[in-house]
């Protein structure tokens, strides 16, 4: 199995750096040879520009899910009302070009987290739920505790006795939703919902691998909950408390 899904990686990332290497050849060709008329070439330009920007942020993406995949990450005490607010400020232009309105209700915690990956995976969360959402939409952003039991009674529930406290990050959009086949393949390497729209917003079925490694390395999980038409719930969690 190990060697069938190495083969198979690397049958993904010579198809994904194809489409990018042909468009930015040929456009270049095309650029060199021929003298094109200004608004051609800045539409040439504009391919050239947009397909590097994509094999740049690929070949950024797979050199952070390698490097993580075999080394420990430096953990630190974070406020999480602070991380997410970078969160939203990175994403907020993106959102803007869209219309697209932010809403966030975050009840502050100090996690011990590796900042910078944390927001990492948090960004490609958010950017995955423009990518869905419809112009003028909205996304929701939310982080709370959970209480849950670990064999404690309702008497140790009101003591706080061997009770579990999750802190759990929740991403809404209410955009165009997937299957339950597609929610389950999400963070495999190179998949994609919707090539064509993925590859149109550079994408390149990167982001949610990185994102699974991220909060394995916080004790963390994903979990997916979607329905074509009607959205997706990304829930983050894990136990710091």
């Amino acid at each position: 199995d190990m060697v069938h899904r190495r083969e198979q990686f690397v049958a993904d990332f010579t198809h994904e750096i194809k489409t990018p290497m042909t468009s930015i050849i040929g456009y270049a060709d095309t650029m060199r040879s021929l003298e094109l008329p200004r608004e051609e070439q800045i539409m040439a330009l504009g391919y050239i520009f947009s397909e590097g920007k994509r094999l740049e942020s690929m070949s950024n993406k797979l050199f952070e899910l390698i490097y993580l995949r075999q080394h420990d990450i430096k953990k630190d005490d974070v406020h999480m009302a602070d991380l997410c607010a970078e969160v939203v400020k990175v994403v907020e232009p993106a959102y803007e070009n869209r219309h697209l309105i932010i809403e966030t209700e975050i009840e502050d915690a100090v996690l011990t987290v590796n900042r910078e990956l944390l927001v990492t995976a948090l960004v490609n969360l958010m950017d995955n739920a423009r990518k869905a959402s419809s112009e003028g939409g909205k996304v929701e952003i939310t982080g709370k505790y959970v209480y849950g039991k670990v064999n404690s009674t309702l008497e140790d529930k009101k003591n706080k006795k061997n009770v579990e406290d999750t802190y759990e990050i929740c991403i809404i959009d209410h955009g165009i939703g997937m299957t339950k086949e597609q929610a389950d393949r999400i963070c495999d390497e190179f998949y994609m919902v919707d090539k064509s729209r993925a590859r149109k917003e550079g994408g390149a079925g990167i982001g949610m691998s990185l994102v699974a490694v991220i909060l394995e390395h916080h004790n963390a999980k994903l979990s997916v909950e979607s329905e074509p038409g009607c959205g997706t719930t990304m829930f983050r969690m894990g136990n710091h408390r």
